[in-house]
């Protein structure tokens, strides 16, 4: 992964612009992720 999409991300995570990503931004990153996962591993089952 390039270095500039490493920071588009964190920037994207950072929603208060605080450069600091806390529990609450990683929490709803995470929780958006396992989502996607098994949204994508239910439609594979299909």
């Amino acid at each position: 992964m390039k270095e500039s999409s490493i920071d588009d991300l964190m920037k994207s995570l950072d929603k208060n612009s605080d450069q600091e990503i806390d529990f609450k931004e990683y929490s709803v990153f995470l929780t958006t992720l396992c989502m996607a996962y098994n949204d994508f591993f239910l439609e594979d089952n299909k």
